[in-house]
């Protein structure tokens, strides 16, 4: 499974991202700044995650 996890962090931020766009849950800026927040977030977020 540690071989996995950066994939499985990329994975759940789509799955989020996916979730907000389909649900229209609104985060205060428009569509194109709330896609690439989500983007920034999860570039952030597979690079903190450790390659083990």
């Amino acid at each position: 499974m540690g071989a996995y996890n950066k994939f499985i962090v990329a994975l759940l931020m789509m799955a989020g991202n996916g979730i907000r766009s389909h649900y229209g849950v609104d985060l205060g800026v428009d569509e194109a700044m709330a896609t690439s927040l989500a983007g920034g977030i999860t570039a952030a977020l597979v690079w903190l995650v450790p390659n083990r």
